[in-house]
C-alpha cells in the first residue's frame, strides 16, 4: 500500500549536473535522513532497498544503499 505522502519521495531530484560530488552527496544524505524520519512506525527491516540515480534522460545507475548509508 502506498500513500500520496510516500509517493513524493519515489522520484526526488537531489541536484544538477553542475553540482559538485560533495553537494550531491550532501543532498542525498539529507533525503535519506528525511526518508528514515518519515518511515511508517509499522515498517520493519531494511526500509530503503534500492536506489537508482540518473540524469533526466540518462540511464539509471544503481546505488548500494547499505554502503551509501554507512559512509555518513
Amino acid at each position: 500500500e502506498s500513500s500520496a505522502a510516500s509517493d513524493v519521495y519515489k522520484r526526488q531530484p537531489i541536484g544538477k549536473a553542475s553540482f559538485t560530488e560533495e553537494q550531491l552527496l550532501q543532498n542525498y544524505m539529507t533525503l535519506a535522513d528525511t526518508l528514515v524520519k518519515v518511515k511508517p512506525a509499522g515498517a520493519k527491516g531494511q526500509y530503503m532497498k534500492t536506489i537508482t540515480m540518473s540524469c533526466t534522460m540518462g540511464p539509471g545507475v544503481k546505488v548500494d544503499v547499505l554502503k551509501a548509508n554507512s559512509d555518513k
